[in-house]
């Protein structure tokens, strides 16, 4: 068994919090506790090792009872860009004094 490295994972796609950039380049986090940053959009979302499984007694030797499923995400991280895409393209209009359940526009769909 591979050794399990240190890593930094996303709890969603980074390509979502580029869109979210305010001009200065960062974006805003609110924190639970009701506070709020300015972050570069990498940097959101992110946590230690959060797709790795360590059961065995020793992680830093490659124990056969650790393992990783950040494999499992890279194919919809990877295709989500795609979906971004997708619904810039949607029909839209800006209609502030209309109620927020009636603002939804049908869309013809395949």
């Amino acid at each position: 068994m591979v050794k399990l490295k240190s890593e930094r994972h996303h709890w969603w796609p980074r390509c979502i919090s580029r869109h979210w950039a305010s001009e200065d380049g960062t974006t805003g986090w609110i924190k639970p506790d009701g506070t709020s940053l300015r972050i570069p959009p990498a940097k959101l979302g992110m946590i230690g090792n959060g797709h790795h499984i360590k059961l065995g007694k020793s992680p830093s030797k490659g124990d056969p009872w650790n393992s990783s499923f950040e494999n499992e995400f890279d194919e919809a991280d990877d295709s989500f860009s795609s979906v971004i895409s997708c619904m810039e393209g949607l029909d839209r209009r800006n209609m502030p004094e209309v109620l927020i359940r009636e603002r939804f526009l049908p869309q013809p769909a395949d």
